[in-house]
């Protein structure tokens, strides 16, 4: 299985389709139909953005 991330021009995130926002407070909401998998992808998605400066469309092979 693949989970595609991509960023939205708001600074927001889908998450195969599903969005994922920021709150007032800087925490991520993700949407409640994500799976465990999405999310763990999403947060792996996060540790990239901050120490690998990655940008754009990103994909993550999941077991």
């Amino acid at each position: 299985m693949q989970v595609i991330i991509k960023p939205l021009e708001d600074g927001s995130y889908t998450v195969d389709g599903l969005e994922v926002r920021q709150d007032t407070n800087g925490n991520w909401v993700g949407n409640e139909n994500m799976t465990p998998n999405q999310v763990a992808c999403f947060q792996r998605h996060l540790i990239a953005v901050k120490e690998h400066q990655v940008s754009g469309e990103a994909s993550y092979k999941t077991t």
